[in-house]
């Protein structure tokens, strides 16, 4: 159904059409808005172009991708979503030109987070030894076991990433649990509320810098190092990969496959000869993508794993 209002053009997707974009993206998206005047505009450069496809970005060599596509692989991802015969007609009657299909940069799309801790009388096993608990059932680890706490103070509870529950964070401590070894320096990229960057530290890592462009974030990664009492083995700072300094053993990056492509060559410049490389945060239809780019400046994959539509993988730096 698209809804034209004053101010907006909305279009509710049906749920085929959600369930083809959470599969092909990991967004659960119900609906996509835009500007009566943008969808015109829009309408009016797919029809110079002949084109049946109604291409949304606001980046203009997206839009001519998305008109004239370049060969697969050499460009912006894109997914098709074709309308129904209702939308056909709705959108017809706003913009006066027939459409079959939309295509979107799903790479565009801002996420929005609103994860909560869980209660307190909740535990989270993952892996062989990885146990989340929450608030007062904080307890050390003993050995072989590896506890991290997450505050029980709801005033910080809203818009987290990073409980525990995702499945993308769920395969990167698995992965974790079986490359930390004891005296590694570990890069956490991206590092949401800290989890990643706690599990290493509690897995033996004897240095951690986590790092993220968001200071929400930086301030919630701070405060669950604060609970877990590893001030002194991990610092959390405000920025990407060219805040740490030197050489890691271990660089784990649970972030968007777009992000994971761009600053693969940056990831190699970081990580020790023979050390491991961990990124996740990849929904399937990406994988492809990232093993390639990954791969060609300098990486060999040794483990692949998925949950849901999601996956993470393990690389090893190969000599220069």
């Amino acid at each position: 159904m698209i809804s034209d209002g004053k101010a907006v053009i909305t279009v509710e997707f049906t749920r085929e059409q959600q369930t083809l974009i959470y599969r092909m993206t990991g967004f659960a998206r119900r609906s996509l808005s835009l500007s009566p005047l943008q969808t015109v505009a829009l309408s009016m450069a797919a029809s110079a172009a002949r084109s049946e496809v109604l291409p949304v970005s606001k980046s203009a060599e997206t839009i001519k991708q998305m008109l004239r596509p370049v060969a697969s692989g050499n460009g912006t991802y894109l997914l098709k979503i074709w309308l129904t015969n209702q939308q056909k007609d709705q959108l017809k009657r706003i913009t006066s030109i027939s459409h079959s299909s939309l295509v979107v940069a799903p790479d565009e799309w801002n996420p929005t987070y609103n994860e909560t801790w869980p209660d307190e009388s909740n535990e989270l096993r993952i892996g062989e030894k990885i146990t989340l608990v929450y608030g007062k059932n904080y307890r050390p680890g003993s050995e072989g076991v590896c506890i991290i706490a997450l505050p029980s103070d709801k005033s910080n509870s809203n818009d987290v990433f990073g409980t525990g529950r995702h499945p993308a964070t769920q395969l990167s401590l698995e992965l974790l649990e079986s490359s930390v070894r004891r005296g590694n320096r570990v890069l956490d990229v991206g590092t949401g509320s800290g989890i990643l960057a706690v599990a290493a530290a509690r897995l033996g890592a004897s240095e951690v810098l986590a790092v993220d462009t968001d200071p929400d974030a930086v301030a919630k990664a701070r405060l669950v190092v604060r609970t877990n009492d590893l001030e002194d083995a991990i610092e959390v700072k405000l920025g990407s990969i060219e805040s740490a300094d030197g050489i890691y053993d271990l660089l784990v990056a649970n972030i968007f496959p777009h992000v994971i492509i761009s600053l693969a060559p940056a990831f190699r410049r970081a990580i020790s000869p023979l050390g491991t490389l961990l990124v996740s945060g990849i929904v399937s239809a990406r994988a492809d993508d990232v093993i390639k780019r990954v791969s060609a400046v300098g990486f060999e994959l040794v483990e692949q794993r998925s949950q849901d539509v999601w996956q993470a993988l393990l690389f090893i730096k190969t000599p220069d």
